[in-house]
């Protein structure tokens, strides 16, 4: 999508709006990304692809999310070590058994 180029959308009677591809792809939204949305004083919505998490939801799916873009982030060696290290503290805290992985 090009810059600047404006589009039209209805919003639903659950107050939804579908992003268009062409919109996600040039936003870099993927299936399950978390997005930030601000209004200004003016009345625009801003709509973004959020890069970390406010830590102040302790949920889950927050957590994991969080987590996830992390992640993204990382180097190979730094995701290496991180991995290798999580995995010792499952291990020893006994997190996961070999049951869960089945």
């Amino acid at each position: 999508m090009s810059e600047g180029k404006e589009m039209y959308r209805l919003v639903d009677g659950k107050g939804r709006v579908y992003l268009p591809k062409e919109v996600r792809e040039a936003a870099g939204i993927g299936c399950g990304d978390i997005i930030k949305i601000a209004v200004d004083k003016r009345g625009r919505v801003e709509i973004r692809k959020a890069v970390l998490i406010e830590m102040g939801d302790q949920s889950s799916e927050a957590m994991e999310a969080y987590v996830r873009a992390a992640v993204k982030q990382m180097s190979g060696a730094k995701l290496l070590n991180l991995m290798t290290e999580l995995a010792g503290m499952m291990q020893a805290n006994a997190v996961i058994t070999k049951k869960d992985l089945k």
